[in-house]
């Protein structure tokens, strides 16, 4: 259904697709690495300062951002409808598609695409993190106990 409507609304308004995937791409960067000053956003997102200014405005009269002198941070709604636009977001920018390509090309029962180049970008590296800690929330039960060792070779 979402696949649908997102299909129509790319026909009929590709412009408003184009606003929602910027709109996502500055929540989810301020929330992986909050608080964080609008030059170094506008800097990461390869956006200019007075673009990004229009746009964490908006954000910020939606209640999403929340401005500080340390700098930008996610607030509580803006959390929330981060979690949920995550799913459309998979969807829109085909991720979904190439997630249950890959499970059934190599017969892994669940695959998790991030996206982003981890080469290039910090925040993709926080982004796997995040990725592999809601795996590990969904499959871990309330007395498992799990290891993570570090070291060098």
């Amino acid at each position: 259904m979402i696949k649908r409507i997102l299909d129509i609304q790319r026909k009929l308004m590709p412009d408003l697709l184009d606003v929602l995937i910027k709109r996502y791409r500055i929540i989810r960067y301020i929330k992986l690495m909050q608080p964080i000053g609008r030059r170094s956003l506008a800097q990461n997102l390869q956006l200019s300062e007075r673009v990004l200014r229009k746009e964490v405005t908006f954000l910020k009269d939606q209640g999403l951002v929340h401005f500080a002198s340390a700098g930008m941070s996610i607030t509580s709604e803006g959390e929330q409808l981060f979690l949920t636009l995550e799913e459309v977001m998979k969807e829109l920018l085909g991720l979904r598609d190439l997630e249950k390509s890959l499970e059934r090309r190599y017969g892994v029962k669940r695959v998790f695409i991030v996206a982003g180049n981890s080469d290039e970008d910090e925040w993709v590296k926080k982004e796997l993190g995040r990725a592999c800690i809601h795996l590990l929330k969904l499959r871990l039960n309330p007395n498992d106990v799990v290891a993570v060792m570090v070291g060098q070779h």
